[in-house]
Parts: structure tokens; C-alpha cells; sequence
């Protein structure tokens, strides 16, 4: 299974649909900065372990620009993905 078929069946499960999307369907913001409106409202837990020091120190980043951790880890994905097409 390529990554583009691995990819369509994980959008086919997440979403519940049945039918083929193509991932350039999908509504993603243009940039980590777009509107949250584009953003679909449902949202699923995400975990991942960190090292302590580089937790603390993106905490204490959040906590000086008045963001919370989880808006900056989406922002990340999203730059991470807009450098990472499929």
C-alpha cells in the first residue's frame, strides 16, 4: 500500500465516509495563521511524549506569546504539512 492509498483510507475512516477522496479535497487552512473558521470545529486527542526540556521551553514560549500549547502544536502540523505534500 503506497502512502497516497494509506492516506485516503485513513480520510476514508476518520471521516466515516465510504466513497474515494482525494486528499487535495480536503479543506485545510492556506497557512498555520488562516481564520479558524476553515478549520473543522471537531477535534480528537493527540498525544506524543516530548523531552522535558524542550516541553518546558515551548510551555514557556506559549506562555509568553499568549497562546495555548495545543493552537501552536496545529499551527506546527500545519507548516510541517504544507512542507511535507503528499
Amino acid at each position: 500500500m503506497t502512502n497516497s492509498e494509506s492516506y485516503e483510507t485513513l480520510v476514508r475512516f476518520t471521516t466515516g465516509h465510504a466513497s474515494e477522496r482525494h486528499p487535495s479535497s480536503l479543506a485545510t487552512p492556506a497557512s498555520p495563521s488562516a481564520p479558524l473558521a476553515s478549520v473543522p470545529s471537531r477535534r480528537v486527542p493527540f498525544g506524543t511524549s516530548l523531552p522535558a526540556d524542550l516541553h518546558r521551553a515551548f510551555k514557556v514560549r506559549c506562555i509568553a506569546r499568549d497562546i495555548r500549547m495545543q493552537d501552536a502544536v496545529e499551527q506546527a502540523v500545519h507548516a510541517w504539512m504544507e512542507g511535507h505534500p503528499v
